[in-house]
């Protein structure tokens, strides 16, 4: 039973702790977005398309992974028609 509670509280904590990482994320993304824009979108160069892609995948991409796992971890599921 006690096996059972733990891993219960572990779940919940995991919830919380990804709501936090995805609200301090977002935070993030808002704060800095005006110098995002003026650094990597507005930039010249050579190689910027290497440079946006690569900023573009692991700023964006770690966004859509939290996502994700709140969305999975939240327990909220979308009502389907009974066929």
């Amino acid at each position: 039973m006690s096996g059972e509670i733990d891993v219960l509280n572990r779940l919940v904590a995991s919830r919380y702790i990804n709501g936090g990482l995805l609200a301090v994320l977002l935070w993030d993304h808002l704060t800095t977005l005006d110098r995002e824009v003026q650094l990597i979108w507005k930039s010249r160069g050579k190689l910027r398309w290497m440079l946006r892609s690569a900023f573009f995948l692991t700023r964006y991409g770690s966004e859509a992974y939290l996502l994700f796992n709140a969305y999975v971890t939240s327990g909220i599921r979308i009502p389907t028609a009974d066929l």
